[in-house]
């Protein structure tokens, strides 16, 4: 029985491995357009130049932020909607 778990085991890995490292990286990085790439080479740009507490808060309480504040998060960039849930008082509801 032990060998059958651990030969059912080693199948299971080995699938996960040969699935994961199927597509060849030239293949995935194709997949992706160059106006997307360009897209979030300026989303990384701009996280750069977030402040202390900023990089402290997660992604979607910094561009509720600064969409609230008037500031475009990233030239080029489309708008992006933010998931964080503020009140009518602009209070964000964070867990």
């Amino acid at each position: 029985m032990k060998n059958f778990l651990a030969a059912t085991y080693g199948a299971l890995v080995l699938s996960f491995i040969c699935v994961t490292f199927a597509v060849p990286p030239a293949i995935a990085q194709e997949a992706f357009s160059e106006e997307l790439l360009a897209q979030l080479g300026a989303l990384y740009q701009e996280r750069d130049t977030w402040t202390e507490a900023e990089r402290k808060m997660d992604s979607h309480l910094v561009r509720e932020s600064k969409q609230r504040r008037g500031k475009s998060m990233v030239q080029g960039v489309p708008p992006l909607r933010s998931r964080a849930r503020v009140d009518a008082s602009e209070r964000a509801l964070v867990d």
